[in-house]
């Protein structure tokens, strides 16, 4: 049997592991966090409306540089509303022929340096 761990000051929030229902925290935490931002279209959840990121919206645009900088603006401006904690470096979008992107987001969280990487399908139809 385990110990539950308890959250303090130093070691930031814990969740649970989606896969595993494991407690994770740290890095593991931040990760699982801004992929679920991500890959959550504004609305999609009755309580909390706000939560998530436009860029199933955007999937839906026509290609061009624009819409290519409006993905990285919404990715970091998701991020920032809703872990604040995760200081974002670079966005690297990679559209797919299926309507489809490839997000990596790499940055740092309490001082690691760590790589995100969120696959969205289809656009928000």
């Amino acid at each position: 049997m385990t110990t539950p761990q308890t959250a303090s000051a130093s070691d930031g929030l814990i969740g649970t592991d989606r896969k595993t229902g494991q407690p994770l925290q740290g890095v593991g935490r931040v990760q699982q966090a801004i992929d679920d931002i991500l890959t959550t279209p504004l609305g999609a959840r009755q309580l909390r409306g706000a939560y998530g990121s436009m860029l199933y919206d955007l999937l839906d645009s026509p290609l061009s540089p624009a819409t290519l900088q409006r993905l990285r603006a919404a990715t970091v401006d998701a991020i920032k509303k809703w872990e604040p904690e995760f200081i974002v470096g670079s966005v690297d979008v990679t559209l797919g022929t299926s309507a489809g992107a490839i997000i990596g987001v790499t940055g740092s969280y309490k001082g690691a340096t760590t790589t995100i990487t969120s696959s969205l399908s289809g656009g928000a139809s």
